[in-house]
């Protein structure tokens, strides 16, 4: 018998042709198969993310791990597109969380329309919390006040009582008649303001500290001098110094000034350093005693300009005037010692006293903590 027949057939029952085509696609089967297994896309999973809880509205960072991330991939927290979504390698990526209403949200990713990976319950969105807050005291002055709102600033009261920024008052002053003080560049004018008034007064309140810039926020607004924090009702709290919420030390400090008679010959005790007291003069510098007054000679230094990058130096005969006292006042405590308005109370640092009717410059000889 022949192996095929005169009809084509294989062994007088199979077709030849349809016997190539079975076997063919037999040898095809696993040559397919093989081609599938190495060039499909690997499957996408996520096995982990974090950090698994934040705040809300806060713009998370949450860090996605995984397996085979690959680019141009879509996310979503919840139903919501992510803020960012970045892939850096086939194992790990990025996402900045959207702003959603609290609650668990599965993360998922996809390639185009369809689905590649989820993650169930994978981050959890809670309510923001407060940040925390430092006490400290500002020490300014309310202005643009009505004469019943000035009347009202009194140690122990809260100004206004009722708003979005509340003043523990811890000192105040009398009221006064109120100025706009004016800047430009340099130069400061006080204009007087009809009607209107002010109240130094040393004021408690709670900001926020940020450890980047070592600054103190209150409603996102920085607290530096003479900025002018809304106190209600139109008034205003400028600010001058910022002091901490904490007793002082009472110091006494011996000073040694140096300066011109016509400056120095006023100097007394009892004298009082008027730079800005919030009301409260009990924290003020003030002479006790003046231990020595003596009169030396010296020169006078000064640059004539004759022309135009021309100037002639000319020494002239002087008289330095020195005045030792005696200050007591009440410091802050800081992390190298006590200070006063920002500067050490150490021997050898300089000391300014800012009076009614003169200014000295000096420096410190002794510097004496006191019994509270």
């Amino acid at each position: 018998m022949s192996i095929v027949d005169e009809r084509g057939r294989l062994f007088g029952r199979f077709n030849l042709i349809d016997a190539s085509v079975v076997a063919v696609v037999v040898l095809l089967l696993p040559i397919g198969y093989a081609a599938y297994a190495l060039f499909r896309p690997a499957p996408i999973r996520i096995t982990s993310v974090t950090p698994n809880r934040v705040e809300q509205g806060r713009a998370a960072r949450i860090r996605l791990k995984g397996e085979h991330f690959r680019p141009y991939l879509r996310a979503e927290v919840g139903r919501l597109q992510p803020t960012s979504f970045l892939i850096e390698t086939p194992t790990a990526g990025e996402i900045v969380v959207p702003d959603v209403e609290p609650g668990t949200y599965d993360i998922t990713l996809f390639d185009e329309a369809e689905e590649v990976a989820r993650l169930k319950d994978a981050v959890t969105v809670v309510v923001a919390g407060l940040p925390p807050t430092i006490s400290v005291q500002l020490v300014g002055t309310f202005t643009n006040l009505d004469e019943h709102a000035a009347k009202a600033v009194k140690a122990g009261h809260r100004f206004p009582e009722t708003g979005d920024t509340s003043f523990d008052v811890v000192t105040a002053g009398p009221p006064l008649d109120d100025v706009r003080r004016v800047r430009i560049n340099t130069q400061t004018v006080d204009i007087p303001a009809a009607g209107s008034w002010r109240v130094p007064a040393t004021v408690r309140v709670g900001c926020v500290f940020n450890f980047e810039n070592q600054s103190c926020a209150l409603r996102g607004v920085a607290l530096v001098p003479s900025v002018a924090l809304p106190a209600g009702g139109g008034a205003r709290f400028v600010i001058d110094e910022m002091r901490s919420d904490a007793p002082g030390q009472p110091m006494e400090i011996a000073v040694h000034f140096m300066g011109k008679p016509e400056a120095l010959d006023s100097v007394k005790a009892g004298d009082v350093d008027t730079r800005p007291t919030g009301g409260d003069v009990t924290r003020a510098a003030r002479i006790v005693a003046v231990t020595g007054r003596q009169m030396v000679a010296g020169e006078t230094s000064t640059k004539v300009p004759v022309q135009q990058s021309v100037e002639i130096t000319t020494q002239a005969p002087d008289r330095v005037a020195i005045v030792d006292v005696v200050v007591r006042l009440t410091a802050e405590r800081g992390i190298d010692g006590p200070t006063y308005r920002g500067g050490p109370l150490k021997p050898g640092a300089f000391f300014t006293f800012d009076s009614a009717g003169y200014v000295a410059r000096g420096a410190i000889v002794r510097s004496t903590p006191l019994p509270k």
